[in-house]
């Protein structure tokens, strides 16, 4: 009995380790990188671009002779759900735009019940001016416009918001303040160990509504 307590004791320290190390490294890393986002796991595959060979981006690195292999670890090859994104601060009027070679940038909106609810974005900036930018995703027909109920529940607009909602165009207007850094380091797949354990307890033990959540276990699970 004295020994399972032990056990229990000793688990229970080293999960606290662990912890304080997880948040140091990122507090440090954060630092190091002059922004509050360090890292981003990416949870949609809206920046994801079309590698027909059997091994992804593998297989067009492989095929394509002006590619070589650090360009797996660049937003010119895209950004899949799974992907670990490391950030670094950017200064706002250095941050370029163009549909395909724009910066790539995480960011929040301006609706703070909204901003409760979601994870940043992290799309490509598309166009820009002195004082906002706007973007989209590389793999996106169209900017993301979401319908926001009271408290920050919502849904990506289709045909229109209901009446007990809001409209909030999240990828247009975006002021300095909101920008959090700009995409610098893609690790593939890295995120998965974050994103299997969430599925699996917001799919099967909390029943999560959340469409967001629902749209991106459906894709790995």
């Amino acid at each position: 009995m004295a020994e399972n307590k032990e056990e229990i004791k000793n688990g229970f320290f080293f999960i606290i380790v662990a912890f304080l190390l997880a948040v140091s490294l990122y507090q440090t890393t954060g630092i190091l990188l002059d922004t509050g986002t360090p890292f981003v796991t990416v949870v949609s595959d809206s920046m994801e671009h079309s590698h027909p060979g059997r091994f992804g981006r593998l297989s067009t690195i492989n095929e394509d002779e002006d590619k070589g292999i650090t360009s797996l670890f660049t937003t010119e090859m895209g950004i899949n759900i799974g992907d670990v994104v490391l950030v670094r601060g950017a200064e706002f009027d250095d941050i370029e735009a163009g549909r395909e070679k724009g910066d790539v940038i995480v960011f929040e909106s301006k609706d703070e019940e909204l901003n409760q609810n979601m994870p940043p974005m992290i799309h490509r900036v598309i166009s820009r001016n002195e004082t906002s930018l706007e973007t989209m995703g590389d793999n996106s027909q169209g900017q993301v416009r979401y319908c926001v109920r009271p408290g920050g529940e919502h849904r990506q607009k289709t045909n229109g918001c209901n009446p007990n909602e809001r409209l909030v165009k999240i990828e247009e207007d975006i002021r300095e303040d909101q920008v959090l850094g700009s995409a610098f380091i893609v690790l593939p797949n890295l995120g998965y160990t974050k994103l299997v354990p969430t599925c699996i307890l917001f799919d099967n033990i909390m029943g999560s509504q959340d469409p967001d959540i629902q749209y991106m276990c459906d894709s790995i699970l």
